[in-house]
């Protein structure tokens, strides 16, 4: 006897122009809150990352505040984050403050933020904002 199989064949939104997203999404969620304190949904590339690597690594994105241009703020988070183990990049922006765009686990991530609301000897930090990310895949952690 044979059984009959029936797929759903539910219609893409129209903004892909009938096609399959380039993309899917993942709810991150981890026990107790994000290093932000918030939950949110992540967009990945299908294609990007595996299912083990969506399950521990997040992307924050970070507002640095403060005297943190011209005293190798950059250079010295570079140099931080790739001790951490993470991946991403800082950059200046043009109203005076340093964008740091970090992907790796929550306690890297962690570490990281205790140290951005420090910064190297030379730089004075105000504030630091913080904020979930699109969860991408970079090739290391480098200044922009």
């Amino acid at each position: 006897r044979s059984q009959k199989h029936t797929m759903s064949t539910s219609k893409p939104p129209p903004i892909f122009g009938g096609r399959s997203p380039p993309f899917k999404m993942a709810t991150m969620r981890a026990p107790g809150s994000t290093p932000c304190g918030q939950k949110r949904m992540h967009w990945m590339r299908a294609s990007g990352l595996s299912a083990a690597m969506t399950e521990t690594t997040k992307c924050l994105q970070f507002y640095v505040s403060g005297r943190v241009q011209g005293v190798f703020f950059r250079v010295s988070t570079r140099d931080k984050a790739r001790r951490l183990g993470l991946t991403g990049y800082a950059r200046n922006l043009t109203d005076g403050r340093v964008e740091v765009y970090a992907c790796g686990t929550a306690p890297q991530l962690n570490a990281l933020k205790a140290w951005l609301q420090q910064g190297p000897p030379e730089a004075a930090v105000s504030a630091v904002e913080c904020e979930p990310a699109a969860t991408m895949v970079f090739d290391g952690f480098d200044t922009r």
